[in-house]
């Protein structure tokens, strides 16, 4: 058997058409012939292998492939092989046709390389084609793979199908296509010597005819090694392709040649279908496998297929195993890797391969192969012929030059091709602009000239032999940039016009050049304006509403221009009004409100009867949000129209509501007694009602009960009610968009009387306006207010709705005296009436000079409510003023608010609300075995630490109040020390640094290890101990505050997430005054209770002084902040209407009648109370949003630090930062303490290359962070928020619609460009009210207390166990359905146990 392989082909052409400089071989072969019939010829040198040896001839090749002539015998072949090998043989014929005979063997000139050089040139450039894994295109006449004509055949088929490798790289180079390197043996299987192989091949619709090629070529490449193996008792191949059903393309005793295995793969026809790979993977075991059919020889099957399987393929892939077949599993794109994992041997990741796209398929054969060859017991052989170039290192960069070096290829290398491209921004090579120059073999660096600035460059060295081209290494770098616009940012957005401004770049620049159009614009269309060297801003004028630009900057330099900076930026949307609503004043009027919209300068309301033509107009001023409609007719339905204009009178959406005035109808509830279990309830008709509904319990508790009745009802009596108990009804009537309640209750009698308002009182009082209240009735729909004038007798009346229980009486005469009466009103009934006399006292003023920023109002009650207002006077002229709601502290009780502050293996921190007349507190703490430690402390401290206590223990902790020699109750807490895990080490070299006055500086060296380290100071001859958690990349600390001239101890604590090691104290003297010290004394601040929007503060009381000034303002605010003076008899004090999430300082100064105390401060956070949550935030990181930095990290603290306790048990925090991929930065589980948590979310990197894949970093999230083993939790609500600065280039809307149907509730911050409409689309309910939006970084604060009240009302919601829902009503049975079909055979049960032998008395006789 003779094998014929073709080793290399040159190509020449007539008439001068040959390669330019010629090879001396073509010019050696052709002297003295003629040319073809078409004036071309090639050389082809042919391998000759039999028995015998190998030889290598060099032939003459006419195009018609008729004409074979050796020409030489290549020196050192074996000569005993027979020339007449070459005789003109079909078979011969075939290989030279290969060599594309067929197509025009001039050289083309390739549209993208260039004019052909050389063989050498043309064949180099197939390692560009290499690096980038594709298939070559132009590669014959038609483009793509090249064509060739099989003898006997006029049909052209792709010569990736019908040609060997080696052929196949010569058909490459004639037809101007790179060919892959020289060889020197094709890849084989040795020393196997029998084998049954199965391809099972997935013929699905997926796949398609196009990529089912691909397959086969794969195929093809698996069973080449095995071609000379292949016999009747050595390889064997079949073939299996499934889909719906499966069928057999061909057995194993069908083909009994490698040639005609291969020829056959490529004549497999596609299939098309479902997949169902499970039946395929029985029909094998079944059909080829059978063990009454099968030899033993190794078994092996090949599955390849695109998608999961839609049947089970675990057992059919067992039984496949067990009867000894090797499974491999190859998957591509769509497929499931885990269902790969299933059905392939073990281990899997042996016998399992996976690529993302078809073209990579044959990227797995130097995988794939040498596993099957092993499993078919062989010995896999692939030998390159030299290695080629390696280790390509760039060593210099500019902004048009690239310096790189590289290893020497083996071998005889004649030279190095260096080839160098620029790619596209999808990292394609622009092949036209592709460059390439040669270099001698010694050489072994070069520097690429001439390139753009800015632009990823794709670099080739590829070795050259005397006669063939090697292997070679590739590599990718940027060339520099040109400094170009730096933070091109959006300044301000209007409806028509944009502003915009930048930093200048650091070089000098001749100018701007800003193009500017609508997104999708042609380039040709833009809008174009020149700019000044000296410009930093523009604002874009006449654009259009609501629409996105592109802004494209480009700075202009004497040399290789700058790339742009791009901008999207849309104009502000013209907006309808918001919020239109129609309340009834009148049978004849009506009121609309709305809420007004930016940059409207009037508003144009058409209203008239719905089915008429009368309309009427009228215009209102930009600023006006409520218009009275008159003069309208009852039982008519109307509607309006509120359309919004803008400069140039352009209009805006329009936003209409209907309305009806409906004749006012009471309804009157009436319950009577008919029986012993029976109440009949009757109701009066109301014409514009749509139903009723009655919904009753009775006053025990019972479940609440309803039942709808249309709207002709009247009446309904209930039966098999329990005897002598109280029912409470109500009854709704349901109107159009609306419904009100009725209510009654009953005790078996006819009517039960309404009661009466009680706790009747003066709320506020204020000059001429005076705020009542009271405590409402239950089941009032309205109130009627009666204010009497007592001197005049002139009366007023009010009705407010019975959900309102204060009402502010305004514009009253100072002075007079007022009867203030409040009925309660059910339906027609009324209550009883209760009064209240009021005299509206005049208000109290003081004129104070321009140097007094505080008051004293003394004289007041406690517990007494005040308003104050603050105007600055000008030039006899009042501004305006500010005002504030205070309230005197009420008289001081007990000890209260005995907590645990910190708590580890070895220490305790305890803290509790000051007692106003102690004199000193007793802390006792008890071990569970009974050993008990007493401490006393001054009765200014109100904290204490508890050290040496030992790790897991029970301890029981006493703090009572000391008065005099009286000892008070004590507050008593039990609590358990934590684990000692492992030992935490300890830190050295804790020293002064520095000592300045108030501010001492100690450092210290830190613990391998270290999450953080707690710093704790206090006076070695008492006073209160202060301590501060710091990073764990701090080494030195100021402390600050300090008293002069007093010795303290310091101690630094090494912290491991939340164990401490051992303390390490150092002692400091702070220097003394220079002058002597203010005699007067202050008091210690302490927050005794904190809420989402308020703060409890107390302090010692101090004898002497004549009041407190109590100041607070947010930690970021500026000024002194709002300030309250207090008596001298307060120690405590509620600070109300605060924002959740942010963190104030609240200062106390202390007065005496000769002067003010120094300050002493505390500062505290406000937080959720109640609930708890699994919160992720996504944040975008990248390294071009540094200016987010700061503004991201406080806004992820404000939120996280608004809960109010972090760990297993409380609420959860994981954070995810994103760009063009997403990271795990922290997961839910990560932290149990609210200081390591913020300590990491400010230590959030934002190093990731730019980018901006919102919806995978959603989708990444739902899988790796909401799950059990990253700390997620059922029935605890979870909750994601978005944050963006600009559209995601992936589907959002897509991966958030499956994070919502998950049950997870999806928020969204929005900064500058953030498009949020996309937004909306993502968010929980697609509400707006689910997104946060701000314009810039910088204002990005205003919406830290707005997310954490949504964090806060999630997390309220309550956890519910999830259960049938239960029937609250009498639920009636439903019809009795049909019998369903006959269900499948169930499986078959286990045994039973087995049974006791009978004994022989009971046996029958």
């Amino acid at each position: 058997m003779s094998n014929f392989t073709v080793v290399e082909a040159l190509c020449g052409g007539g008439g001068g058409r040959g390669f330019a400089g010629g090879d001396p071989r073509i010019e050696e072969a052709a002297a003295g012939r003629s040319p073809g019939a078409n004036g071309d010829y090639f050389i082809v040198t042919v391998s000759h292998s039999n028995s015998i040896g190998t030889a290598h001839y060099t032939l003459w090749v006419e195009q018609s492939c008729t004409k074979l002539e050796p020409l030489a015998r290549v020196k050192g072949s074996n000569s005993s092989i027979n020339d007449s090998a070459f005789e003109t043989k079909r078979n011969t014929k075939i290989m030279i046709a290969a060599v594309n005979c067929s197509a025009p063997q001039t050289q083309p000139k390739h549209p993208e390389i260039g004019p052909p050089r050389s063989p050498s040139t043309i064949a180099a450039q197939s390692s560009l084609h290499r690096s980038l894994m594709v298939p070559p295109e132009g590669g014959g006449p038609t483009g793509g793979w090249p064509r060739v004509s099989r003898p006997g055949s006029h049909e052209e088929q792709p010569s990736h199908q019908a040609l060997s490798d080696e052929s196949r790289s010569q058909a490459w180079l004639q037809g101007g296509t790179p060919a892959p390197p020289y060889r020197a043996t094709p890849p084989r299987c040795n020393n196997v010597q029998a084998a049954d192989i199965v391809f099972l091949i997935d013929g699905s619709s997926s796949i398609g005819r196009a990529n089912f090629l691909q397959v086969k070529g794969f195929m093809a490449g698996i069973v080449k090694p095995f071609a000379s193996s292949v016999s009747e008792s050595g390889i064997r191949f079949g073939v299996v392709q499934y889909s719906d059903t499966s069928r057999v393309e061909f057995t194993f005793n069908t083909h009994l040649t490698g040639i005609d295995v291969v020829n056959a793969v490529e004549n497999i026809n596609y299939k098309g279908g479902n997949t169902r790979t499970g039946a395929g993977l029985k029909y094998v075991s079944d059909n080829f496998f059978n063990p009454a059919s099968t030899r033993d020889v190794p078994k092996v099957t090949i599955l390849i297929t695109d998608g999961k399987s839609q049947d089970q393929v675990q057992e059919p892939a067992q039984k496949l195993r067990s009867q000894g077949v090797n499974v491999f599993a190859v998957g591509i794109k769509s497929a499931d890797r885990n269902e790969l994992a299933q059905v392939s041997s073990k281990p899997s990741s042996d016998f399992t391969s996976f690529v993302g796209d078809f073209k990579l398929l044959n990227t797995l054969l130097p995988l794939v192969s040498p596993q099957v060859c092993s499993a078919a017991g062989g010995v896999y052989a692939s030998d390159e012929a030299f290695s080629g170039p390696s280790n390509l290192q760039f060593t210099g960069q500019t902004t048009d030059s690239l310096r790189f070096r590289w290893s020497p290829a083996g071998g005889p290398v004649s030279g190095y091709a260096i080839q160098y491209v620029p790619l596209s921004g999808l990292g394609q090579p622009i092949i036209a602009k592709l460059r390439q120059e040669t270099v001698l073999a010694s050489q072994r660096t070069f520097t690429a000239r001439g390139l753009s600035s800015g632009t990823d460059y794709l670099v080739t060295v590829i070795a050259q032999y005397p006669n063939s081209v090697g292997e070679s290494v590739s590599a990718k770098q940027r060339t520099r940039s040109l400094p170009g616009v730096s933070s091109l940012r959006l300044v301000q957005a209007g409806f028509f016009s944009l502003s915009i401004e930048w930093d200048q770049p650091s070089s000098s620049v001749q100018g701007y050049r800003l193009t500017y159009g609508p997104r999708g614009q042609p380039a040709a269309q833009l809008l174009e304006q020149s700019l000044s060297a000296d410009a930093i801003s523009i604002t874009l004028e006449s654009l259009q509403p609501d629409t996105e630009y592109v802004i494209n900057l480009y700075p202009l330099f004497s040399r290789n221009g700058a790339s742009p900076s791009v901008l999207n930026a849309r104009t502000l949307s013209l907006e309808a009004v918001q919020q239109l609503t129609v309340e009834t004043v009148s049978e004849s009027s009506i009121r609309v409100k709305w809420r007004r919209v930016n940059g409207a300068r009037a508003y144009r309301l058409v209203w008239g009867p719905f089915t008429g033509r009368s309309v009427e107009t009228v215009e209102v001023a930009g600023d006006t949000e409520l218009y009275t409609l008159s003069s309208l007719q009852p039982d008519t339905e109307y509607i309006v129209t509120i359309i919004p204009l803008y400069e140039g009178n352009t209009e805006g959406p329009r936003a209409t509501a209907r309305f009806k005035i409906e004749r006012q109808e009471q309804q009157v509830l009436r319950a009577a007694t008919t029986g012993p279990s029976s109440i009949r309830l009757n109701w009066r008709l109301i014409r514009a009602a749509r139903g009723y509904r009655l919904e009753w319990r009775d006053s025990e508790g019972s479940p609440l009960q309803s039942l709808s009745f249309p709207q002709s009802s009247t009446s309904y009596e209930l039966t098999g009610l329990r005897p002598n108990t109280e029912y409470i009804f109500q009854l709704y009537t349901l109107y159009e968009g609306r419904e009100e309640a009725t209510p009654v209750s009953t005790e078996n009698r006819e009517e039960q009387p309404i009661g009466s308002v009680s706790n009747l009182r003066v709320v506020e009082s204020l000059g001429s306006t005076v705020r009542i209240g009271w405590t409402g009735v239950a089941g009032a729909t309205q109130y009627r207010i009666v204010i009497l004038n007592t001197e005049d007798g002139t009366e007023a009346i009010q009705i407010i709705p019975g959900n309102q229980t204060t009402l502010d009486l305004r514009d009253l005469t100072v002075g007079v005296s007022y009867g203030v009466s409040v009925t309660a009103l059910v339906g027609v009934s009324k209550g009883e009436t209760i009064t209240v006399y009021i005299k509206p006292d005049a208000e109290q003023s003081r004129v104070l000079g321009a140097e007094p920023t505080f008051y004293t109002i003394d004289g007041l009650q406690p517990d007494e409510s005040l308003v104050i207002s603050v105007a600055p006077v000008i030039d006899q002229r009042v501004g305006e003023a500010v005002t504030l709601s205070a309230r005197t502290n009420p008289s001081s009780g007990a000890l209260s608010g005995l907590r645990i502050t910190e708590i580890s293996s070895q220490r305790i921190r305890i803290t509790w609300s000051p007692f106003s007349r102690a004199t000193g507190y007793r802390i006792i703490w008890r071990l569970e075995d009974g050993t008990e430690t007493t401490r006393v402390v001054d009765a200014d401290v109100s904290s204490y630490t508890i050290d040496g206590l030992q790790p897991n223990s029970a301890y029981t902790v006493y703090v009572s109040p000391l008065i005099g020699s009286r000892e008070g109750n004590p507050a008593i807490l039990s609590i358990r020390t934590e684990s000692d895990q492992s030992v935490v080490g300890t830190v050295t070299s804790l020293q002064v640094q520095d000592a300045r006055g108030e501010v001492v500086r100690v450092s210290w060296v830190g613990v391998q290890g270290a999450t953080a380290y707690r710093i704790v100071w206090r006076r070695l001859d008492g006073g209160e101990e202060r301590s501060q958690l710091v990073g764990q990349d701090v080494t030195s600390l100021d402390l600050d505050q300090l008293d002069p001239g007093v010795q303290y101890e310091v101690q630094v604590i090494a912290v491991v997430e939340n164990r401490e090691g051992p303390p390490v104290s150092v002692r400091v003297t702070t220097p003394g005054y220079a002058t002597p010290p203010s005699p007067l004394p202050t008091t210690t601040l302490r927050v005794t209770e904190v809420t989402q929007d308020s703060v409890r503060l107390s302090w010692a009381v101090l004898s002497g002084t004549t009041g407190y000034i109590l100041r607070w303002k947010e930690e970021t605010d500026v000024g002194r902040g709002l300030s309250v003076t207090l008596p001298a008899s307060s120690s405590s004090y509620l600070v109300t209407g605060l924002r959740l999430g942010r963190r104030y300082r609240f200062t106390i100064q202390p007065t005496f009648v000769g002067g003010v105390s120094a300050e002493t401060f505390v500062d505290e956070r406000t937080v959720c109370l109640g609930g708890r949550l699994d919160l992720v935030f996504l944040v975008p990181a990248s390294t071009d949003r540094t200016d987010l930095i700061r503004p991201l990290r406080d806004l992820v603290i404000s939120a996280a630090g608004s809960l109010a306790a972090i760990g297993p048990r409380d609420s959860q925090v994981g954070v995810v930062v994103y760009s063009f991929r997403p990271k795990i930065w922290f997961l839910l589980n990560r932290h149990s303490r609210s200081d390591t948590l913020l300590q990491e979310i400010q230590a959030t990197p934002f190093d990731e290359s730019p980018g901006n894949n919102i919806g995978e970093a959603v989708t990444f999230t739902r899988q790796y962070l909401l799950t059990p083993s990253a700390g997620r939790r059922q029935r605890v609500p979870g909750v994601i928020v978005i944050i963006s600065d600009r559209k995601s280039v992936d589907n959002l809307t897509l991966a958030a619609s499956g994070l919502r149907d998950s049950g997870v509730t999806v928020l969204a911050v929005g900064i500058g460009q953030a498009d949020t409409e996309e937004l909306r689309r993502a968010v929980t309910d697609r509400s707006p009210q689910n997104i946060l939006y701000t314009g810039t970084a910088e204002r990005l604060n205003t919406v830290h207390a707005d997310l954490a009240d949504l964090l806060c009302g999630i997390a309220r919601i309550p956890e519910v166990t999830p259960g049938p829902e239960q029937c609250t009503v009498q639920c009636p049975q439903g019809e009795k359905g049909s019998r369903g079909d006959k269900g499948e055979r169930g499986r078959d049960g286990t045994d039973g146990r087995k049974g006791e032998p009978v004994s022989q008395i009971n046996q029958p006789r």
